[in-house]
């Protein structure tokens, strides 16, 4: 299928479409199209529609899509794209000192990917767009993208940019003698968006909305018997009875601000002997008690033990369980990882020593210490340099904290 004609429907490509009301660059077929698509285009419909296009610097810059790292939402911006001569040999340039900065110590270089198609919607494009950016393949110390960590954010996916990031257009698709720099509308906007879900792209399963992205922690069984990771992506649709049930949610998640819920799988039943084993010992990590009315801290669980200690519905037959935020915001394996781990290397030690010292003094000294504030310190920290090079992102990505969505 081949994009060219305006009229037609951005996202199925049928003929007949209407364009948005709004911003009047681009058109949708259906009510069904435009509801599937507003996610993605509520984030840049409003700023196109009052861009002032009588405000072009001179007849050298064209309208561009730029995506900051430090705000939330992607901007329109003009940018120069002009032709020049060079030692008599006629070239084009495109400044995007502007918005990329400049790399005095030349540890990191500009790179240009080339989008012709959306492989999402099977779209061939009929013009050319163009996505600049850094290439921090070399260099770790690139800040990540908020504005597009925003946008696949909010579709699903779980792997993000570093480094400004600004797109621009030419007409056609290169094969002509001399470029022509044009205008970017908002049907470019939707093809980009795709191309950055879709490039670069880690542990992200392809989500179908309005399913929710959780995490599935497995059970010693599931990871022997059936060969299933420790963490595992899952969906699950947003009316699953979980957001329903009352006091799921963990005590230190709920102390650090992390709005999670859980709920235990059904056991399975084993093909073999050689394996019955439903412990899950990160998941009872997970659901250490804090509740301790005299510090009047966390709530009283069924099958309470006291504080420090899982209840006995977190003991030893727990199974598999799944894991969701409560806010329907999308999951990151890496999130529940790192929550595991410091529920059990940083905090279990120190729940037990409080315990053995039976005063309230010590449990108070231990609850004051379970917060945002320090669960940053291990993720940014002990987490982030705990993982293996081999599973490291790679160029352009970084793992943002639970808190960034």
């Amino acid at each position: 299928m081949t994009s060219s004609d305006p009229k037609n429907c951005s996202l199925c490509n049928k003929s007949g479409a209407r364009s948005c009301s709004k911003c009047h660059s681009i058109s949708y077929c259906s009510t069904r199209c435009q509801k599937r698509d507003w996610s993605t285009h509520k984030l840049l419909c409003a700023s196109f529609a009052s861009f002032d296009n009588s405000s072009r610097p001179t007849d050298e810059h064209v309208r561009a899509i730029f995506f900051p790292v430090d705000d939330s939402r992607p901007q329109i911006a003009w940018l120069r794209c002009c032709w020049h001569d060079r030692e008599g040999i006629r070239c084009h340039y495109v400044d995007t000192s502007p918005f990329l900065g400049l790399d005095k110590n030349n540890r990191v270089k500009s790179r240009t990917d080339e989008v012709s198609n959306n492989p999402i919607l099977s779209i061939k494009l009929s013009d050319l767009i163009y996505i600049n950016y850094w290439d921090s393949s070399h260099n770790d110390e690139l800040k990540g993208n908020k504005s597009i960590a925003n946008i696949l954010a909010s579709k699903g996916n779980i792997h993000f940019w570093q480094s400004p990031v600004i797109a621009y257009g030419i007409k056609g698709l290169g094969r002509a003698k001399e470029i022509i720099y044009r205008d970017l509308e908002m049907v470019d906007f939707r093809h980009i968006v795709d191309y950055l879900c879709e490039s670069h792209s880690y542990r992200v399963p392809r989500t179908i909305k309005p399913n929710i992205v959780g995490v599935r922690i497995n059970c010693d069984g599931d990871r022997e018997i059936c060969n299933r990771p420790a963490f595992e992506l899952v969906e699950v649709p947003p009316t699953d009875r979980i957001f329903a049930e009352p006091n799921t949610d963990s005590d230190i998640a709920s102390c650090i601000g992390l709005p999670i819920i859980t709920r235990r799988y059904p056991l399975q039943k084993y093909c073999t002997e050689k394996c019955s084993n439903f412990t899950n010992v990160l998941a009872t990590f997970l659901n250490l008690s804090c509740y301790d009315p005299k510090l009047g801290t966390g709530r009283p669980h069924q099958g309470e033990l006291g504080w420090g200690w899982a209840p006995m519905t977190w003991q030893n037959d727990v199974g598999s369980i799944l894991v969701v935020r409560q806010d329907k915001k999308p999951m990151s394996l890496w999130h529940i990882e790192a929550l595991c781990n410091y529920c059990k290397v940083e905090l279990q030690p120190v729940f037990e020593a409080a315990m053995e010292e039976n005063s309230l003094a010590g449990r108070r000294e231990v609850m004051s210490m379970i917060n945002q504030a320090d669960f940053l310190r291990y993720w940014k920290g002990n987490f982030l340099r705990g993982i293996p090079v081999e599973k490291r992102l790679g160029t352009n990505i970084y793992i943002p904290t639970p808190y960034d969505f």
